[in-house]
């Protein structure tokens, strides 16, 4: 599993289209994520591909949300379909959603889609209700997650399209999980200790204060935890536009 990169555009769709093909005739009209513009979903940051020998052969778009984390597509190829693929995929999200700090999933289907109606229940999915949307007969389901021992909090409290502001509160010892940052960010300390930073060169210490913010670029890819004994408060603005 590896975030999407525009280079992989063209797998992407193709395995998009690969995947949802067979429901073009039963629903008669095409589903929703083969009308997508990828090109733009991958520069948000918000695409994960599977790959097998270097191929794209699993797509999962997903991002957080204020109080829950969002499926938006799972697709895997035709050929992919009985490799566990499929989990993988939806494993990953869930890592993604305890990372964010997030306890529910939420996604939808189809309601032509018979077999997802029985999957996802069957990977722990409750559904909640059904809805017309755009034209399409979905049906909504929710998963909830087990809170992480020492969990990172994460509430979102602007997202205006241009900008997101999202406090970040660290219990002792709290991790974020391996993530990689989409878009260029401030980070504002509100508490003065250290956080552990664990990247592809290794592990480190930053020291940091109180008030005393800094920047970073989008590609940043880290671990971030929490070694002191008392709570770690921090406030990042991500700058989308």
């Amino acid at each position: 599993m590896r975030d999407a990169v525009l280079s992989d555009q063209v797998a992407v769709e193709a395995c998009v289209q690969a995947a949802y093909q067979p429901y073009v005739e039963r629903m008669g009209t095409p589903p929703a994520p083969m009308l997508a513009d990828y090109r733009a979903v991958i520069e948000r940051g918000v695409v994960r591909v599977a790959t097998i020998d270097g191929v794209v052969c699993g797509v999962i778009v997903m991002w957080p949300e204020i109080d829950h984390f969002y499926v938006d597509n799972v697709a895997v190829g035709e050929s992919s379909r009985e490799s566990g693929l499929g989990r993988m995929l939806l494993n990953d999200a869930e890592r993604a959603a305890i990372a964010a700090g997030r306890q529910e999933i939420r996604l939808y289907t189809n309601a032509a889609m018979h077999e997802n109606l029985g999957y996802y229940p069957r990977r722990g999915y409750v559904e909640t209700h059904r809805a017309t949307d755009a034209g399409y007969d979905r049906v909504y389901f929710a998963r909830r997650l087990a809170p992480a021992s020492n969990p990172v909090v994460a509430t979102v409290q602007v997202d205006n399209g241009v900008f997101r502001v999202t406090e970040f509160r660290f219990a002792p010892g709290a991790t974020t999980g391996f993530h990689r940052h989409a878009y260029d960010y401030v980070v504002v300390p509100m508490t003065t200790g250290e956080l552990e930073i664990v990247n592809a060169e290794g592990t480190t210490r930053a020291s940091l204060t109180s008030g005393s913010a800094y920047t970073r670029q989008a590609g940043v890819e880290h671990d971030v935890r929490n070694p002191n004994p008392f709570e770690f408060v921090f406030v990042e603005i991500e700058c989308l536009a």
